[in-house]
Formats: C-alpha cells, sequence, structure tokens
C-alpha cells in the first residue's frame, strides 16, 4: 500500500490519479499526525510513503525524522514529493534518511514517470549516489 501525506488537496487527487492509472493502492494523509496514527494502528501497512514537506503543524522533514527514529519503519522506503528542487531541501532530506527526492512538475507526463519510477525501485538493493537520489 503507498501512503501519501501532503497538505495540498490538489495534489493528493492528481496523486491518487496517476497511482490507480498504474494500478496500485494509496491512502492519502492531509496531516502528518493523522499519517502517524495510521503508521501506529495497521492495517493497512505502508510498503511506500511519499511525503511532502511544507505541511501545516508537522513539517515533512519532522515527520521523516519521526519516522526514522522509531526502528520499525527504519526499512520504510520514503519519498520526498515536493515542489522544492533547492539542494538544502535535498541533502537535509537525505541526512534525516529520505530514501528517494522527486521535485514535482507541472508536467503530467513527466511526474507520471517519475512516480511510476519511485514505485519499480527494488528499495533493498537501492542505494543512490547523490545524481540517483533526486529525480527533477
Amino acid at each position: 500500500m503507498i501512503f501519501y501525506a501532503d497538505d495540498d488537496l490538489d495534489d493528493l487527487d492528481l496523486f491518487t490519479e496517476i497511482v490507480k492509472e498504474l494500478g496500485r493502492n494509496v491512502l492519502t494523509f492531509e496531516y502528518g499526525d493523522d499519517l502517524m496514527y495510521q503508521l501506529e494502528n495497521p492495517p493497512p501497512v505502508a510498503g511506500i510513503l511519499f511525503l511532502d514537506i511544507n505541511m501545516p503543524k508537522r513539517s515533512g522533514f519532522e515527520i521523516l525524522s519521526e519516522i526514522r527514529s522509531e526502528k520499525k519503519w527504519q526499512d520504510l522506503p520514503i519519498v520526498m514529493f515536493t515542489t522544492s528542487s533547492s539542494p538544502e531541501n535535498i541533502q537535509k532530506s537525505r541526512d534525516l534518511g529520505a530514501n528517494y527526492y522527486i521535485a514535482k512538475t507541472y508536467d503530467l507526463n513527466k511526474l507520471k514517470k517519475s512516480i511510476q519510477h519511485a514505485l519499480s525501485i527494488d528499495w533493498k538493493a537501492f542505494n543512490p549516489s547523490g545524481t540517483e537520489f533526486f529525480c527533477a
């Protein structure tokens, strides 16, 4: 099951549409607290998490840090999925334990390919170098 947290309802809808076209199931969260509650209270269980950085109450960085502080979620693939492509945010995401970073784009085909790529990664074997960690 794919989990996706983002406070932008349009982004949640678009992501859901793309993922369903790819034949996958997604559970979305408008707030990080709701995501954390679901992680603590399965089912369903997250197989991969897409996480926006800029959210109210708690940022994606705070959520990422909290998830990575728990041993039970160390192997959960986390993809930062955000509008920011700043080198500082990319590096901070990597430092906090994200597995991959996708900068959102308005090009629907490119966005779909980025999401599809992230969903096809073998996360147990994936150990990206600097340029492989970021998808613009």
